[in-house]
């Protein structure tokens, strides 16, 4: 940059101190020309200044070096660019953002059609699972209102059975008991009668006495 702008400040006076400089820019400069502005600035600077000015110049053609115009032409044509750049990614961005946005609404539409679905299969299977469990339940009602019926039946039976062989038995006590009282009120009438006797030998002995 500085080799550049010590070309710009001497540039109204190029034509005195740079041979061969036209105004189209054009610069044909041999070693022999270097040599002699090395030189004749030797002479008026001194040796080391006239080194560092030499330095600093560049050692090119002019028209490969980088004027201001060549600047502007170059950052007008990166604006070109960036604004063409910008251009295209804004559309895109705008035609990805329309197909999430579509792809969003479609996924949208198939998670709510599928939750749908699921929610009819879920009812359905709730309803079937309703239905056999209410006609197992039933079933077994029905199994167990029989068995039921059966036990009570035969409770019934054993119990009538039991009833009858109760009342043979008491029967059968009632006329041991009544056989067996005869008998001990005969042997008691007997036991009376032989005791009396005794007691009237024993009172006609006593007598006799």
């Amino acid at each position: 940059m500085l080799g550049y702008g010590f070309v710009y400040a001497f540039e109204d006076r190029r034509t005195k101190v740079f041979r061969g400089i036209t105004r189209t820019g054009t610069m044909t400069i041999s070693e022999s020309d270097r040599r002699d502005l090395f030189n004749n600035l030797e002479v008026t600077l001194g040796g080391s200044a006239a080194d560092t000015l030499m330095q600093l110049l560049p050692y090119q053609p002019a028209d490969q070096l980088v004027t201001r115009v060549d600047m502007h032409a170059q950052t007008a044509l990166l604006h070109g660019e960036m604004a063409e750049l910008r251009a295209d990614l804004t559309s895109e961005m705008a035609e990805l953002r329309s197909d999430l946005t579509g792809e969003m609404a479609q996924l949208r539409t198939d998670v709510l059609g599928d939750m749908t679905q699921l929610r009819s299969d879920v009812l359905g299977d709730m309803a079937e699972l309703r239905s056999d469990v209410v006609g197992h339940m039933a079933d077994l009602r029905a199994d167990l209102t029989g068995d039921m019926a059966e036990l009570r039946s035969e409770v019934r039976g054993d119990m009538a059975q039991l009833r009858t062989d109760l009342t043979g038995e008491m029967a059968q006590l009632r006329s041991d008991v009544v056989g067996e009282v005869a008998d001990l009120k005969v042997w008691v009438q007997r036991w009376v009668s032989g005791a009396a006797a005794v007691n009237l030998v024993a009172l006609i002995t006593a007598l006799a006495t």
